[in-house]
């Protein structure tokens, strides 16, 4: 499948900004002035693409208690050190963005203590980047604040004396000349379409299975508040359902698709409030008004509209239960291997215990006889239940 990095990369910078897992707008921030700074460096397109893409992504391994405390002012602590290492973690299996992984990992180092035998473009980008989010760190708190000017200057002061030791003083001379005018501190927020923001072309890049797979796992790790068992869970559920999918006679590329949305089965749905609910309880609207920004921020990856779609009709089926839901021929087969695939799973694990297969499939055949999960993909499941249940259990 052919998706645009750009398309990607923002979807994870959004959902990074809903999750609350990042300071909001951070990266796209540190994106807009680092492309600022690219201008002065006449930096050539390829090499500004990979600056904006690392810029949107620095802070992909922040945990969801790190969002929880100020943007920290200093320039090197323990906390920053973990969450560089964390992704370089998550992003070392996604081949199509590997090669930012350096960048990830060492944008909290000090120029003086980059690794000799680190590329040089990467190095700049890495140390940029640095730079650029200490700024931010220093002045994002005080937007629209009377005194705003006063601490834009105290940034522009506390990188500058830091010229030769924490920053490139090629890096901080490019920075001083970018942030003398009023515009480099306000854009908040790219404005118009995300290419012409940055001024990007398109960057269109095959995604083989297991490529599209760990990219789902990346935003169901980011949506689920990082919890690792609730990730498992996924996985063996996408397992379970590229099973199914297969031996329903499925094409190899739809049966593909359809494991990969079952890793996003439930992204959206509670864990991504969770840093909502340690301030308020949200209601019902806030939870649903959450979960359809999730499905949006994936919708606007070109090519993910289809997996997208099967995410949230399974979701829709299962949240109308009570009601009547549509016969299952009016639900495409794919939402309704997600909805079979994820009941099943859920049953097997009801309350952390581990129901028998007998007990699973009675409860799954009377759900199929009400009307909520289709009858011929239950039957299927156990018919080969010997097939399947080795993946559940």
């Amino acid at each position: 499948m052919k998706l645009d990095l750009l398309e990607v990369v923002a979807a994870i910078s959004d959902l990074l900004d809903l999750a609350g897992i990042d300071h909001y707008l951070h990266g796209k921030r540190v994106a807009t002035m680092a492309t600022e700074c690219a201008h002065i460096l006449h930096l050539g397109p390829a090499s500004h693409a990979g600056l904006v893409l690392a810029a949107l992504l620095h802070d992909l391994g922040t945990t969801a208690a790190q969002s929880c405390t100020p943007l920290e002012v200093e320039l090197e602590s323990e906390g920053a050190r973990l969450h560089c290492e964390r992704g370089a973690w998550l992003l070392r299996e996604l081949s199509p963005l590997s090669h930012l992984v350096p960048v990830i990992r060492y944008h909290h180092t000090h120029w003086e203590k980059l690794p000799k035998d680190l590329d040089p473009e990467l190095g700049r980008d890495t140390n940029l980047i640095f730079l650029i989010d200490r700024v931010d760190a220093l002045t994002a708190p005080h937007i629209g604040a009377a005194d705003f000017h006063q601490h834009r200057d105290e940034s522009r002061r506390v990188i500058a004396e830091r010229s030769g030791s924490a920053f490139s003083p090629k890096l901080v001379e490019a920075f001083l000349k970018a942030s003398v005018r009023s515009s480099f501190w306000y854009l908040e927020e790219p404005k118009d379409g995300l290419h012409e923001s940055f001024g990007l072309v398109p960057q269109w890049t095959d995604f083989d299975y297991e490529e599209l797979r760990d990219l789902a796992r990346i935003f169901s790790i980011l949506a689920d508040g990082r919890n690792e068992g609730a990730m498992e869970s996924s996985l063996r559920l996408s397992d379970l359902a590229y099973a199914l999918a297969s031996r329903l006679g499925l094409e190899p590329e739809l049966v593909e698709k359809i494991a990969v949305a079952a890793v996003l089965h439930d992204i959206g749905g509670v864990s991504v409030l969770d840093a909502l609910r340690e301030r308020v309880r949200p209601d019902r609207t806030t939870v649903l008004h959450h979960t359809f920004r999730v499905y949006q921020i994936l919708r606007s990856i070109h090519g993910f509209e289809d997996i997208v779609l099967w995410v949230a009709m399974h979701h829709e089926s299962l949240e109308r239960a009570t009601d009547a839901p549509p016969p299952g021929d009016e639900l495409p087969l794919p939402a309704r291997i997600l909805a079979v695939a994820d009941a099943c799973y859920t049953l097997a694990h009801e309350e952390a215990a581990r129901n028998l297969p007998d007990s699973v499939l009675a409860k799954l055949k009377e759900l199929g006889t009400a009307g909520r999960l289709d009858p011929r993909i239950v039957a299927e499941l156990e018919e080969h239940q010997g097939i399947y249940w080795p993946l559940v259990a």
